[in-house]
């Protein structure tokens, strides 16, 4: 092989790479994050649950908090806020 063609497979190669690595996925916080991608933050857990079973329409967060279909916030399972008439914290 000539010095000129193992010049251009070698810039080849380097451009793929660059390419790939400036176009990777990066990890996400919020939005349709699964459990584990959050870096530095609180991600919601992806919920399997189908209509009719029971965790259909909850949210579930990393952090303990998750949230009923009527919007309702819960804590490691305590109610902490209540999306109901005029809302508000409960104790």
């Amino acid at each position: 092989m000539k010095t000129d063609t193992i010049l251009i497979i070698i810039a080849a190669v380097a451009g793929v790479a660059a390419v790939a690595f400036l176009t990777r996925k990066k990890a996400t916080v919020g939005g349709t994050a699964t459990a584990g991608a959050a870096v530095g933050g609180v991600a919601e857990i992806f919920n399997t649950a189908l209509p009719g079973q029971p965790g259909w329409g909850w949210k579930y967060y990393t952090d303990g908090t998750s949230i009923d279909p009527l919007g309702n916030y819960y804590q490691a399972g305590n109610l902490v806020y209540s999306a109901g008439a005029g809302g508000g914290v409960t104790a």
